[in-house]
């Protein structure tokens, strides 16, 4: 007797881990812009107010740094499937700045909030600490409404629009204009006008320096005014 064939099978292992990985994918494309992230060692500090975490062991933590909010995940995939493992602390004004001041490890940088909350994260290397430092710091500045803007992308930028400024100095040296003749003699007529004393309505006017009176004109009779007078004749009497 024959044996019977057996039935076939199929699997659909492939096929899932292949459209979960499209789905990954496709989530990557959906999250918002990250300005940095990967994994941190955290430790809670300070709670709202100043008052000292209840737990303040270190815990290391997927971080995530979008906007103004740093976020916190088990691993990578929670990332992506948005399943968060603590809330997210809101950096709008705080501080961040190497933890000088904490010995017990190296490269870690303290995080202080506006409502008295305090973190500690542990990095790998000065430079990772730097990194996180710096564009925490950029993003803590800026207003709400442009805190999605990229630290890589502003310091590209900012070169150009340093350069494109006008050099403003004290003498005012920076413009071509200002040493030029004409500009410089206007200002010196400006500067003698404006050393003059102001006129009084009162003032009497400036008396004219004295010197010798002008000669007073002699009227001489003309011969017209000689002949309008008239004429006396004298007789002589006889035998004078």
């Amino acid at each position: 007797l024959k044996k019977p064939k057996r039935t076939p099978s199929f699997t659909t292992r492939r096929r899932t881990q292949s459209f979960r990985k499209l789905q990954k994918l496709e989530q990557l494309d959906q999250l918002p812009p990250v300005e940095i992230q990967g994994i941190l060692d955290r430790k809670h500090e300070l709670q709202s107010g100043g008052k000292k975490a209840a737990i303040r062991s270190w815990k290391t933590l997927y971080t995530v740094l979008c906007g103004q909010l740093l976020c916190f995940f088990k691993d990578q995939d929670d990332f992506v499937a948005s399943k968060a493992a603590t809330s997210p602390i809101i950096i709008f004004k705080a501080k961040c700045e190497k933890a000088e001041d904490y010995t017990k490890r190296k490269h870690v940088f303290r995080l202080c909030c506006t409502d008295g909350s305090e973190f500690l994260f542990l990095t790998q290397n000065e430079k990772e600490m730097e990194d996180w430092v710096n564009k925490i710091t950029f993003h803590a500045q800026l207003p709400p409404s442009l805190q999605l803007l990229s630290y890589d992308d502003s310091r590209k930028e900012s070169p150009t629009s340093e350069r494109l400024l006008p050099l403003n100095t004290g003498d005012g040296s920076s413009s071509s204009a200002a040493s030029t003749p004409e500009l410089t003699r206007r200002r010196s007529s400006s500067n003698k006008q404006n050393n003059l004393p102001p006129s009084s309505p009162t003032a009497k006017p400036p008396v004219p320096p004295r010197g010798a009176p002008p000669p007073v004109p002699v009227r001489t009779p003309s011969t017209e005014s000689m002949s309008s007078q008239p004429v006396v004749q004298v007789r002589q009497r006889p035998g004078t």
